[in-house]
């Protein structure tokens, strides 16, 4: 998406989609608080291109949520579409089950094993002696 933002002739117009300030309301959930989030019917819906799309927006969200991918960082999608996990959900190998935890990769957030500062000084210790 760009924007006419200095009403410059320097707007390159193919490939994207050009609006003025005063359209914002037809793209984006909240522009003025800044909610970038396309709405519904905005342009911008179903009209990007797959090539080097990522397979995730912004938010976390597959692409496509449609008959295709949406330009820009996020993709449209009803309320019925969850964000993936921040871990992206994938298979973990680690410790047993944790509360909370989204199955992915074993990596517990705010948690230490004392046993990791152990080999720590010992790493440490050993790399002196040399």
């Amino acid at each position: 998406l760009t924007t006419a933002l200095n009403n410059s002739e320097q707007v390159i117009e193919e490939n994207n989609i050009t609006f003025s300030m005063d359209e914002t309301a037809e793209f984006f959930v909240d522009f003025d608080n800044g909610d970038l989030r396309l709405l519904e019917a905005a342009a911008a819906v179903d009209s990007g291109m797959t090539a080097g799309a990522p397979e995730l927006d912004r938010d976390l969200v597959p692409r496509p949520q449609g008959d295709g991918i949406d330009v820009g960082a996020y993709e449209w999608h009803d309320g019925s579409v969850e964000p993936l996990p921040p871990d992206g959900g994938l298979p973990r190998v680690g410790p047993p089950e944790v509360a909370n935890d989204s199955g992915g990769c074993g990596v517990l957030r705010g948690r230490s094993l004392a046993g990791g500062w152990l080999v720590l000084l010992v790493l440490a210790a050993l790399r002196r002696r040399r």
